[in-house]
């Protein structure tokens, strides 16, 4: 088949060569991959290409190129992954966890349907890309290494496997409008939303709303390859619905630098906790130490916690470990109706308490300012011992500056 722009130099319709009878919802139709890939393998031909989705697609998973646009008129528009495709939806073409080989890729409305349901845990082995790095098994919605100019704006992510986004080495990443609904929670399968590996710089999420099976926001530096730094990052306005597992995680576990970055208007309800700023793996890996957070900025935070789902981890809305240079939380309103619930946990850096680790992973932090909090239970008279707590024995805490 022979593809044609339908209008300019380099706009494609899909309705000229699909059939466009899936549902973005429910999937069924047509099996479209190889139709939509022959469009999408124009780009590097054209130069550039704009493929305009007006209407649905079944697919098995799709590649794009640099200088490439995908616009859906709709949210009823997009692509719905066939059954047993073990794929993700979207990827770029040239993933690199080293070099950056992908630039200017802009995606535009519509929905990108991973049918969770009906997919495996993990891709097969020739697609969990890039090779040998951490969390290349996971099966992921949409797959981005090696990319600079990655813009998306209203963008529905439905139904992730496991992330509903994984990204590595990347370079200036603006997302805006950002649905995540996740009609589907499938237990034990780290349904995140949007997660970063390092090496990264220059990311603005904005107006991120839906929920997680895990971590709705990920900011994991060097979870990947133990010695990335993300630095400039900006997330303003996200909105945890109903169901969400937990809000933002902040993590830097061994040799990387995670710095300059700015959360503000926070809301909505989470069932464990709000912001893990610590290594987590640490324990995993004695030998590191864990990386460094600095000019870490959290401001207008408002948020219900109810229904814990773990046992061994206390709800809370934020916990802090590890090497943290400075790090400032302003304008917090918290509600949880749990004795258990604290608004402020310090501890060591394996991420919860646990006295066979203890000592390993020592937690220091230099500044903290805690500035404009307001809790309350819901009216339902449980008395809160103390909502702030300092656990383990390692601890270094130099300066608090509490308002």
């Amino acid at each position: 088949m022979e593809i044609k722009a339908s209008m300019g130099r380099y706009t494609v319709y899909a309705s000229e060569y699909l059939k466009l009878d899936s549902d973005v919802l429910s999937g069924g139709g047509t099996d479209e991959t190889e139709i939509i890939q022959s469009i999408l393998d124009k780009a590097p031909e054209w130069g550039s290409l704009h493929l305009i989705m007006d209407g649905a697609a079944l697919i098995r998973g799709i590649e794009v190129h640099s200088n490439t646009t995908i616009e859906c008129i709709n949210s009823s528009c997009g692509f719905f992954l066939k059954a047993g495709s073990d794929d993700a939806v979207i990827k770029n073409h040239d993933i690199s966890e080293t070099e950056i080989k992908n630039v200017n890729i802009t995606l535009k409305g519509g929905t990108y349907n991973q049918n969770c349901l009906n997919q495996g845990m993990t891709p097969p082995t020739e697609k969990q890309l890039p090779k040998g790095l951490g969390c290349s098994e996971m099966l992921t919605c949409m797959r981005f290494f090696g990319v600079r100019n990655l813009v998306m704006d209203g963008v529905t992510i439905c139904d992730q496997k496991r992330y509903a986004l994984l990204m590595g080495n990347w370079e200036n990443v603006y997302m805006n409008n950002i649905n995540i609904p996740l009609p589907h929670i499938v237990k034990a399968t780290n349904q995140d939303g949007l997660h970063f590996h390092g090496p990264g710089q220059n990311l603005r999420l904005k107006n991120i709303y839906g929920r997680g099976g895990d971590d709705f926001i990920a900011i994991n530096t060097d979870e990947g390859d133990n010695v990335s730094s993300i630095r400039d990052v900006l997330i303003d306005g996200v909105i945890l619905h109903d169901g969400a597992h937990q809000a933002i995680r902040l993590l830097c576990r061994d040799k990387g630098v995670l710095e300059n970055v700015t959360i503000k208007n926070v809301m909505g309800s989470v069932r464990c906790c709000g912001f893990y700023i610590n290594p987590w793996f640490n324990f995993e890996h004695p030998e590191a130490k864990g990386g460094l957070f600095k000019n870490i900025y959290i401001e207008n935070v408002r948020l219900k916690q109810a229904d814990n789902l773990f046992e061994r981890i206390q709800p809370f809305i934020f916990c802090l470990g590890g090497n943290i240079r400075n790090i400032t939380i302003k304008d917090v309103c918290a509600e949880s109706d749990s004795d258990e619930f604290r608004l402020l946990t310090v501890r060591e850096g394996g991420g919860y308490l646990s006295h066979v680790y203890e000592g390993m992973t020592p937690t220091h932090i230099e500044e903290l300012t805690v500035d404009g909090v307001y809790v309350t239970d819901g009216g339902l008279g449980n008395a809160k011992e103390h909502l702030f707590e300092i656990e383990g024995n390692a601890l270094d805490l130099a300066d608090v500056f509490a308002k």
